[in-house]
């Protein structure tokens, strides 16, 4: 036998070597390991479970697990929908994105070292918007030709906007969803001008409530101190409410001629059915000291 003829035998069973191992590799899938609690087939996911969320610094790492009737890992495709919402229901983030089955990896408990399939990905924070509260939940939907599945859980550490922006914010809404008013009154050292009023959901807030917004300046020749008395806001029932909250106006302080003071005040309980109301309060004094009396009488008519 020549040389040549006999590496022409070894290159053929070498080859013949190769063909059989990819024969035995391309037969039935096998599971990569032989794990009880998985199901490397099954497709019949009717849960979700191991739905967590850990906060990371620039983003939320996001991990959930399918399980079939018997509690059996499953990995199947589909479509994840995930919204997170605040305390007061405000949504924050929202976002949809298809998952391959072969995307669910085998992971392990650190305390037990057991083994499961879980799916998971990262949201960028700054992608979710900013928040009046640090606390929100995260809705999971999972959806499969035939089904789809869902899950919630809590999270904390939501960015916070600042006081500063928050009011930013509730004026812009306010200025909105409020009447223009424009009633000007002149007691004394004051004119006091109305300018919006309006039913006021300030942001963050599950309450309605009614806000005031007003303008005061000393129009006269001396200084006064600015301190409104008594405020009373009647509604059309003849209800009467006082403030419970307010920026600016409802303040003592100084005010030398030229000089003014810009605020609102916050009423609760104001029907909303109301048609008009009645503002009334005192401020500055008469010669005779008696104080003077402010009345609007002021229609919710845009």
């Amino acid at each position: 036998m020549n040389v040549t003829k006999k590496y022409g035998i070894y290159i053929v069973i070498f080859f013949i070597l190769v063909l059989v191992l990819l024969v035995k590799g391309c037969g039935s899938r096998k599971a990569p390991q032989n794990l009880p609690n998985i199901d490397w087939r099954s497709t019949d996911a009717r849960s979700i479970t191991n739905f967590a969320v850990v906060q990371n610094n620039n983003s939320l790492r996001v991990r959930f697990s399918l399980v079939d009737e018997s509690h059996k890992y499953v990995s199947v495709d589909g479509v994840v929908s995930v919204e997170i919402l605040d305390e007061y229901g405000d949504i924050l983030f929202l976002e949809s994105f298809p998952v391959k089955k072969d995307d669910f990896k085998l992971r392990t408990f650190i305390l037990t070292k057991q083994k499961f399939l879980a799916y998971s990905f990262d949201i960028p924070k700054s992608k979710i918007n900013k928040s009046a509260s640090q606390n929100g939940t995260i809705h999971l939907l999972f959806e499969m030709k035939d089904r789809t599945l869902e899950a919630s859980t809590v999270i904390t550490g939501l960015s916070t906007y600042t006081d500063e922006e928050l009011m930013k914010i509730n004026d812009e809404r306010f200025s909105q969803s409020s009447v223009r008013v424009g009633q000007k009154l002149k007691r004394g050292n004051f004119e006091v001008n109305v300018l919006r009023i309006g039913f006021f959901k300030p942001f963050g807030s599950k309450n309605t409530y009614f806000r005031v917004d007003l303008y005061a300046k000393n129009i006269g020749n001396t200084s006064d101190y600015f301190s409104p008395s008594d405020i009373i806001l009647t509604d059309d029932t003849g209800g009467t409410h006082q403030v419970v909250d307010s920026e600016g106006f409802n303040s003592f302080s100084e005010l030398k001629p030229g000089q003014y003071e810009k605020g609102f005040l916050i009423f609760d309980n104001v029907p909303q059915t109301t048609q008009s109301i009645k503002l009334s309060f005192y401020l500055g004094q008469e010669v005779n000291g008696a104080p003077y009396s402010f009345e609007y009488n002021i229609p919710l008519i845009k």
